[in-house]
């Protein structure tokens, strides 16, 4: 098995979980602790990603190193990119985010709201952003690293679509409204420069 069949694995198994159907049949095991569903979910995710990390970790031919001073550059962009992946996962609600909030009140589907703050102003994916930044600022590149980088942003891409029907379905027109207003990964600066050039 390749990285890329396996980031294929984790990618079915995460949106198999994730389908409505699955997770009320789920959810109807779990019975009294389908609470815990979400929490679970967001475990199993992790332990998957470690296997495939313990499997093919991101090592090998070196590609390159970029070298001072560019090199702090690089680093010092990881590091915002880092402050960044924090407050955004703030603003998400990380109790929410990875379901300490359900075993918190024992609430098999707490109620959810339409998360448009902070850098959800700007994008609507910010983690994915934020991540794929991080990972291609990396100072260092081997042909591990490199196959993770390609693999983690192909599955952000394409998660996306996925995660935004299930939004649509959610919430309705105020998502479909959001879609219109704000891009999926790259924020527009027109309406910002025209506010200026008018000023």
């Amino acid at each position: 098995m390749t990285i890329t069949a396996a980031f294929v694995v984790f990618a079915l198994s995460h949106s198999i979980l994730a389908a409505d159907s699955v997770k009320a049949k789920l959810l109807s095991v779990l019975g009294e602790r389908a609470y815990m569903y979400r929490f679970l979910y967001s475990v199993l995710s992790l332990v998957l990603i470690a296997v495939i990390y313990w499997q093919f970790p991101p090592d090998g031919q070196v590609l390159y190193r970029v070298a001072s001073p560019w090199r702090w550059l690089m680093l010092a962009i990881q590091a915002i990119m880092g402050v960044l992946f924090i407050k955004t996962v703030i603003d998400f609600q990380g109790s929410d985010f990875l379901g300490y909030r359900s075993l918190r009140t024992r609430a098999a589907t707490p109620e959810e709201h339409l998360n448009i703050e902070g850098l959800f102003r700007f994008v609507r994916h910010p983690l994915y952003v934020i991540a794929t930044i991080y990972l291609l600022a990396a100072p260092d590149m081997t042909v591990g690293r490199l196959a993770w980088t390609t693999n983690i942003i192909l599955y952000f891409w394409i998660g996306t679509f996925f995660e935004e029907r299930r939004l649509v379905a959610q919430f309705g027109d105020a998502y479909r409204e959001y879609q219109q207003r704000v891009p999926r990964f790259i924020p527009r600066l027109r309406r910002r420069r025209k506010q200026h050039s008018q000023a």
